[in-house]
C-alpha cells in the first residue's frame, strides 16, 4: 500500500466517512425537496385570500411569462349617490400596488345594462355583472388620474343618453342607450386594476350608477332604518368575575353617535338597548375619574330626545319570546321591558313607541307581547305564511295568530325586515364600509324602480344583525345619500306604519304566524333555579344597586345574542356572583354556649361583611333542645357583628349539637349553615328532690339501725349469764 501509516490511516479514515457524508446529504436533499413542494402548494398562482370577488380591490397574478404581478388593491373611498339628467358620475378611490418592472398600472371602466331584480342585483356584487355589457372604457394610466391632498385619486365620468355624446377628452365617460326620462335604474359599473403590460386584471370592484328622473308627484320609497345603539353586555364568567367592554367598543359607539349628531335632518329610528345604559353606568363607577362614559350616556339621550327621530321602547337586552314562554319563563320576558324601561327613564331617555325587533315569534309570545303594550313587528320573512310573489314586499300586514285563543286584541301590524338590505349591512365592515352604504343606496332604488311610477306610498324597513358594528364612513355615507335622494325618503318606524298603507303592493294583508320552535338547547331549568333564587334574595336585601346587578345579569344570560354554550356559562357567572353575596354571611367562630340553668336565652352571632342591611331568619334545630317560644327568630344583619337570641330549655346535663340555618323571611332562600353546640351543667330540679329523699332514707335506715344495735347488744350478754 502507498503512503506512510499515517497517511494510510487517514484515507482509511476519509472512506469510513464518506457513506455517512452520502447518507447526511440525501437526507437535506430530501427535506430542501419537501420544503420547496410545500411552498409551491401554498402559493400558487391566481390564489386569493382578500374580499369575495366583485368586491373587493384586491388581487395576485402571474404573467404570461412566469413573472409574478405585485398585489394591488383598488378601494371606494366616495362617489355620487345620484345621477340625474346632465350630471357626471364622479367616485373617489384608493390605489396601491405596483405593476411589473417597466410596466404600469391602468385603470378602465366597464357598464351593464340596468338590474331588474335583487337576485341580480346580489351577482353583480359577488361576481361578475349578469347581462350585456353598455360600455367600455379604455385603460387609462393610473399615473394620469388627478390625485386628491389625501393621496387618493378623483375619477369624473361623464353619463350621457342617446342622443347626446360625451364631452371631448372625457376617457372615462360611458353611454347609456335611452332617453332620459326613460334611463332610471340601478347600473352595474365594473371598475378593473391591469397591468399595463400583461393586460391581466390585479385588482377590481363593482359599484353602481344609480341614475335617476322621476316623474313629478311620484312617492318616495319610505326606508325605515331601525338603528342599534349598543355594547357587548357584560355577564358574568363562571367564576363571577364581570368583564366589562373594551375601549375600542366604546370608542366605536361613540364615533357612531357623533355621525348621527352630524346628520340631523335624516330622521331614523334608535333601536338604544337599555344594557348599554347600565353598562356605562357600570364603566363610570369603575372608573369615576373618566368622564367619557357618562359623556357618552348623555350624547345617547340627547340623539335620542331629537323630535326629528323616534326611539322604541326596547327590553333590556334580545330575548327570544317563544323560548321563554315555551319553557315556563314568561315572567322573565315582562321583567326584560320593565328593567329597559326603568333604565331608559332613569336616562331621561323618553321612548314612547314599542316595537318587537327580536325575530320570530308565535301565538303565545303574540299575545304577550300585545298585553305589555307592543303593537307593531319587524319580522324576518320566514316568521309568516303566504305568498312572496315576484317583487319586493313594500307593504305592512296585520299579524294572524297560529291558534284563535290568545291573548290580547289581535291588532299587531308587522312589516318585513327586508333580506337584501340586510345583506349590504352585513358587509359594511372595513375597506368595503363605503362601498357597502352605496351598494344598499343602490339596493333601495333598485326596489324604487320595481314599481317607479305609483302614487301609493311603498316602503322597506332595514334591521341590522345582532352585534352590528359597521366600519368607519359607513352611516356617514349612507344618512348623506339618503339626505339627497330623489326617490328615497327616509322616516322613523312609527311614520312608516302610519304613511305606508296595508295592501299597498297588492300582497296579501293579513298573514299568519308560522310557530316559532323553541330552542331546545336553551339552559331553561338553571334559568328558572336561578330567577327563584334570585327573586327570593330580593326579600332579603334593599340594596338597589346590588338587586338591579344581579338582575341585569340574569336577563343578559338569557339574551337571545349569546349561544346556548354561552347562556349556561353566563348563568353559571350569575350564580357565582349571587352565591358570592352569601359567602359575606359567616357564623361566629366561637360555637361552644354553656348554660348553668335548665333553661335560658342562647346568641347565635353571625358575622357580616355585605355593605347592606340583610334581613333574615334565624332557625335552630337540635334532639336535645326544647325551643319554649319557637326555633325561628328574626333578624336584621346591619353591622360587622349581629346576634340573634334565642330561648332554649335543657332535660338533662350534657352536650347538645345544634344545627343553625340563616334563609330569607320567606323561607325560600338558605343564606348560610351551620352547627352549634350547647353545653348544659345545670342540674335538675327533680333530680335534686330524688337525691334528697334518697339521702334522707338512707339517715333514718342508719340512724335506726344504730338505736338498735344497743339493745342487741344488752340481751346477748344477759343470755350468756344466764348459762350454767
Amino acid at each position: 500500500m502507498i503512503g506512510s501509516p499515517v497517511q494510510r490511516a487517514a484515507a482509511s479514515a476519509q472512506r469510513a466517512r464518506l457513506p455517512a457524508l452520502t447518507s447526511t446529504f440525501l437526507m437535506a436533499s430530501t427535506a430542501l425537496l419537501i420544503g420547496l413542494s410545500f411552498l409551491a402548494s401554498t402559493a400558487l398562482p391566481g390564489t386569493s385570500f382578500g374580499a369575495p370577488p366583485g368586491a373587493a380591490g384586491t388581487a395576485s397574478k402571474s404573467s404570461g411569462d412566469g413573472a409574478a404581478v405585485p398585489s394591488a388593491s383598488l378601494t371606494l373611498l366616495g362617489q355620487t349617490s345620484w345621477v340625474v339628467p346632465g350630471a357626471s358620475f364622479a367616485m373617489r378611490v384608493a390605489i396601491s400596488g405596483t405593476a411589473t418592472s417597466g410596466g404600469a398600472l391602468a385603470l378602465s371602466l366597464t357598464l351593464f345594462q340596468r338590474l331588474t331584480s335583487e337576485s341580480a342585483f346580489a351577482q353583480s356584487i359577488t361576481g361578475t355583472p349578469p347581462g350585456v355589457v353598455l360600455d367600455r372604457t379604455s385603460p387609462l394610466p393610473v399615473s394620469a388620474l388627478p390625485r386628491d391632498p389625501k393621496g387618493g385619486y378623483d375619477l369624473f365620468v361623464p353619463v350621457a343618453t342617446a342622443g347626446r355624446s360625451l364631452p371631448a377628452g372625457a376617457p372615462l365617460g360611458v353611454s347609456l342607450p335611452c332617453v332620459p326620462i326613460a334611463c332610471g335604474g340601478v347600473y352595474p359599473l365594473s371598475l378593473e386594476l391591469t397591468d399595463a403590460r400583461s393586460g391581466r386584471t390585479v385588482a377590481s370592484l363593482v359599484t353602481q350608477i344609480v341614475y335617476v328622473d322621476p316623474p313629478v308627484g311620484t312617492q318616495k320609497l319610505r326606508f325605515a332604518f331601525v338603528l342599534p345603539m349598543s355594547l357587548p353586555v357584560p355577564v358574568p364568567a363562571p367564576n363571577g368575575s364581570t368583564e366589562l367592554p373594551s375601549q375600542g367598543s366604546v370608542e366605536a359607539l361613540e364615533r357612531h353617535v357623533a355621525t348621527l349628531a352630524a346628520h340631523p335632518g335624516v330622521p331614523f329610528t334608535l333601536a338604544l338597548e337599555p344594557s348599554a345604559l347600565a353598562t356605562l353606568g357600570r364603566l363610570a363607577a369603575a372608573a369615576p375619574r373618566h368622564s367619557a362614559p357618562r359623556s357618552l350616556a348623555a350624547s345617547l339621550a340627547a340623539l335620542a330626545d331629537l323630535p326629528i327621530h323616534q326611539t322604541l321602547a326596547l327590553p333590556f337586552v334580545p330575548v327570544d319570546a317563544p323560548t321563554l314562554l315555551a319553557t315556563g319563563l314568561g315572567s322573565a320576558l315582562s321583567a326584560d321591558y320593565r328593567e329597559g324601561a326603568r333604565i331608559l327613564a332613569d336616562a331621561g331617555v323618553h321612548a314612547t313607541y314599542s316595537a318587537w325587533i327580536g325575530g320570530a315569534l308565535d301565538s303565545t309570545a303574540l299575545g304577550e307581547l300585545e298585553a305589555l303594550g307592543v303593537h307593531s313587528a319587524v319580522l324576518p320573512p320566514s316568521a309568516v305564511g303566504g305568498p312572496s310573489g315576484n317583487l319586493t314586499a313594500t307593504q305592512p300586514f296585520r299579524v294572524e295568530p297560529v291558534s284563535a285563543t290568545t291573548k290580547g286584541g289581535l291588532a299587531m301590524t308587522a312589516a318585513f325586515a327586508s333580506r337584501g338590505l340586510g345583506n349590504e349591512l352585513e358587509r359594511a365592515q372595513g375597506q368595503l364600509a363605503v362601498l357597502s352604504a352605496h351598494w344598499l343606496l343602490a339596493n333601495l332604488a333598485l326596489v324604487y324602480f320595481e314599481q317607479p311610477n305609483l302614487l301609493t306610498v311603498r316602503g322597506v324597513v332595514a334591521l341590522p344583525p345582532p352585534g352590528w358594528d359597521p366600519g368607519p364612513g359607513f352611516l356617514g355615507t349612507l344618512l348623506s345619500g339618503l339626505a339627497s335622494s330623489p326617490v328615497v325618503g327616509a322616516v322613523t318606524l312609527p311614520s312608516f306604519f302610519a304613511q305606508v298603507p296595508i295592501g299597498a303592493d297588492r300582497n296579501p294583508p293579513a298573514r299568519r304566524l308560522v310557530d316559532a320552535t323553541p330552542s331546545a338547547s336553551f339552559p331553561a331549568k338553571a334559568a328558572r333555579r336561578l330567577s327563584a333564587e334570585l327573586h327570593a334574595f330580593a326579600t332579603a336585601v334593599s340594596d338597589r344597586v346590588v338587586l338591579h346587578t344581579l338582575e341585569d345579569d340574569l336577563l343578559a344570560a338569557v339574551s337571545s345574542d349569546l349561544s346556548a354554550r354561552e347562556q349556561r356559562a353566563a348563568l353559571a357567572g350569575t350564580q357565582a356572583a349571587l352565591s358570592a353575596q352569601y359567602h359575606q354571611l359567616v357564623l361566629a367562630s366561637e360555637r361552644t354556649i354553656t348554660l348553668t340553668a335548665t333553661s335560658g336565652r342562647i346568641p347565635v352571632t353571625i358575622l357580616s361583611s355585605a355593605p347592606y342591611p340583610v334581613r333574615a331568619v334565624v332557625t335552630l334545630k337540635s334532639d336535645g333542645l326544647a325551643f319554649p317560644h319557637g326555633a325561628s327568630t328574626a333578624i336584621v344583619l346591619d353591622r360587622s357583628t349581629n346576634a340573634a337570641y334565642v330561648d332554649v330549655r335543657t332535660r338533662s346535663p350534657g352536650d347538645f349539637p345544634v344545627a343553625v340555618t340563616l334563609t330569607s323571611p320567606s323561607g325560600a332562600l338558605v343564606l348560610l349553615r351551620g352547627h352549634l353546640i350547647v353545653r348544659s351543667r345545670a342540674v335538675s330540679s327533680v333530680g335534686i328532690v330524688l337525691t334528697a329523699g334518697a339521702i334522707l332514707v338512707l339517715l333514718t335506715w342508719w340512724v335506726r339501725t344504730a338505736l338498735a344495735n344497743p339493745r342487741r347488744r344488752g340481751a346477748h350478754s344477759v343470755r350468756q349469764a344466764r348459762k350454767p
